[in-house]
């Protein structure tokens, strides 16, 4: 139930973009046909997404952040293909309220996770209106590690796991300009492994598509 809202959101922005750009003149298929050369068979695509967020109480704290690049080909007509890079990081801080006066709140034991996801992707848009909805795959590998230090002294490794891992994700597209789009993308895990470098949340982003 707590993806509803997104879920419903996606379906409105997605709704008024169908009533506002019903081709209805000349001048409107005009437009249509020249937004919709950008994504045509034979163009690249480029793009940067992330997400982040943080949160806590009296006894503890954290952060997660992670950004990813894109590479494709679009090897139909708003059909793309290509590899993608994502990192990531989580970092925890256990403060310990009951000891965290004596200590200066300094916090008896802090961790940081480090998460490098290559993989490849597939995404296609619906349309190639102003406001584009599309559906997006991935799927590739995730190299997980990190460390976990303690305020008495001491350190240990968080031990490595790297697995095949997989995502899938829908969105929308908002034209900035004819090869410039602002994305949405809702993007969840699909398999049991979870990654800090492409966790499931909702993800903002920008793309150029470049060529014809």
């Amino acid at each position: 139930m707590k993806n509803l809202p997104i879920s419903l959101l996606f379906v409105a922005l997605a709704a008024t973009s169908l009533r506002a750009q019903t081709p209805n003149e000349t001048s409107k298929a005009t437009e249509k046909a020249s937004i919709a050369i950008p994504m045509s068979k034979g163009s690249r695509f480029v793009g940067l997404n992330g997400t982040g967020g943080f949160g806590g109480s009296n006894s503890y704290k954290h952060d997660t952040w992670s950004l990813t690049g894109q590479g494709g080909y679009f090897v139909a007509n708003r059909l793309l293909v290509g590899l993608q890079l994502s990192y990531g990081e989580y970092d925890f801080e256990d403060k310990a309220a009951g000891t965290s006066a004596i200590f200066v709140a300094k916090p008896i034991r802090t961790q940081n996770t480090r998460s490098l996801r290559p993989e490849i992707f597939t995404r296609y848009y619906f349309t190639s209106w102003k406001v584009k909805p599309f559906a997006q795959l991935s799927a590739g590998w995730n190299f997980q590690s990190g460390n976990t230090s303690y305020l008495f002294g001491g350190e240990n490794t968080v031990a490595a796991r790297n697995s095949f891992t997989a995502a899938a994700g829908l969105g929308l597209s908002f034209r900035v300009s004819r090869r410039v789009n602002i994305d949405l993308l809702y993007n969840r895990n699909i398999t049991n492994t979870q990654s800090i470098s492409t966790p499931t949340s909702l993800r903002l982003g920008v793309t150029f598509l470049i060529g014809k």
